[in-house]
């Protein structure tokens, strides 16, 4: 859920296991089924990433990766409220929320220390 496949991934990798791939395999994601509902905007998963990517690289790459995050986010948060202004959908508003929410998460990010929640 918070780029834990990527960290058990690698951990396995690193003891000698084979990750494979298995195209026939079918899971199916229930978006936002185990975080707690409400009107506010999980950043959880935007923290864990950037921790994941940024305990493998150093301070220029990490830096890099929160401003193409955080621009990416910021940019389809802008598309997003243009589509929702224009046609007046809530979704599209809703959905410019959650991005600006990404940007912002992206962009505050600060490395914590390995197995710190």
């Amino acid at each position: 859920m918070y780029a834990e496949d990527v960290k058990l991934c690698r951990l396995l990798r690193g003891r000698g296991y084979t990750v494979t791939y298995l195209p026939s395999v079918a899971v199916t994601h229930h978006h936002g089924a185990s975080t707690p509902s409400g009107d506010t905007v999980s950043t959880r998963w935007v923290q864990a990433v950037l921790d994941e990517y940024g305990a493998r690289v150093g301070a220029v790459r990490r830096a890099l990766m929160r401003m193409i995050l955080g621009g990416g986010f910021f940019l389809r948060g802008a598309l997003y409220l243009l589509i929702g202004a224009a046609a007046r959908r809530r979704s599209a508003l809703a959905k410019s929320a959650a991005m600006w929410a990404y940007g912002a998460a992206s962009l505050r990010h600060r490395l914590r220390a390995p197995g710190r929640a």
